[in-house]
C-alpha cells in the first residue's frame, strides 16, 4: 500500500469511525408560540417554547408594552392605540413544579436598553397551571430596586406572530 492510499484510507476512516462512536443527538420539538397578559398591567409576553427531552423547556420571550402616562407600564393587547413603546427579549426555562406538579414553574431573564428607564435588566418568574394555562407572575429589575407581579392570564397571540 502506498502512503497516499494510506492517507486516503485514513481520511475515510476518522470521519467513518467519529460517526459511528458518537452518541445520539437527543430530539428538541418545538411546542409552539403562546401569548399572557400581565395582569394588573396590560404588558404581554409571546413565548416560544421548545422541548427537550429532559423535562426542561427552553423559553424565548418577547415582552411589549406602552408607557402611558404616569404608569410605566401599559398595553398591545389591552387596547391603548399606537405601538409598543418598547420590546425585550429574554430566554429561560421551564419545568414541572416539584412542589405542585399540577403546575410549571418558569424562570426569564430579559434585558434590553428599552425597558422603562433605570430597568436594564429583570428576571420574570412564574407559576402556570397546567390545566387552565394561567398562573401567577413576579419581576425583580434589581438596578432600579422595582418588583411587583400579578397574574398571568393566558391570551391570543397577534396574528403573524
Amino acid at each position: 500500500m502506498t502512503p497516499t492510499s494510506r492517507t486516503c484510507l485514513v481520511l475515510l476512516a476518522v470521519p467513518l469511525l467519529l460517526l459511528v462512536l458518537s452518541p445520539p443527538v437527543l430530539a428538541q420539538t418545538f411546542v409552539g408560540n403562546f401569548c399572557w397578559s400581565l395582569n394588573p398591567f396590560t404588558d404581554t409576553i409571546q413565548v416560544a417554547i421548545t422541548e427537550y427531552p429532559d423535562g426542561i423547556f427552553g423559553l424565548n420571550v418577547r415582552w411589549r408594552g406602552v408607557i402611558a402616562g404616569s404608569n410605566p407600564f401599559g398595553s398591545v393587547f389591552g387596547g391603548l392605540v399606537g405601538p409598543a413603546s418598547y420590546q425585550v427579549q429574554g430566554s429561560g426555562t421551564a419545568a414541572a413544579d416539584l412542589d405542585s406538579p399540577t403546575n410549571v414553574e418558569l424562570s426569564v431573564a430579559i434585558g434590553a436598553n428599552s425597558l422603562p428607564p433605570g430597568n436594564r435588566s429583570c428576571t420574570l418568574s412564574g407559576a402556570i397551571s397546567t390545566s387552565t394555562g394561567n398562573g401567577s407572575w413576579s419581576v425583580l429589575c434589581p438596578a432600579s430596586a422595582f418588583s411587583t407581579g400579578g397574574s398571568l392570564i393566558l391570551a391570543t397571540c397577534p396574528s403573524g406572530s
